[in-house]
């Protein structure tokens, strides 16, 4: 449970419980409006992926943006602080 699962145990409950409670001269008519719905219910959930998708590309190139400004301030601060105390700096790249 410490791991985000209550909440969708918590709505499938909620959702079987509404489906046990429902009377059964329902269901036909209920499937009827699910099946008339099918096409908007599509759109609006590749809507909500297009938008997903969008949303993940903007922070994952945010995220990498801001690991590349870090890992340059760390190389300038480890740099310096040889520097002052006499160590010698070496090179990470191979020489020829």
């Amino acid at each position: 449970m410490r791991k985000g699962q209550l909440p969708l145990l918590a709505f499938a409950g909620i959702a079987a419980l509404i489906l046990y409670k429902t009377p059964p001269d329902y269901y036909p008519s209920l499937w009827q409006k699910v099946f008339e719905l099918k096409g908007s219910i599509m759109s609006g959930s590749i809507a909500l992926n297009i938008i997903l998708t969008l949303g993940w590309y903007f922070h994952a190139k945010g995220m990498r943006r801001k690991f590349r400004d870090e890992t340059a301030r760390l190389i300038v601060e480890r740099n310096d602080l040889q520097k002052s105390v006499g160590v010698p700096i070496k090179s990470s790249k191979k020489s020829k």
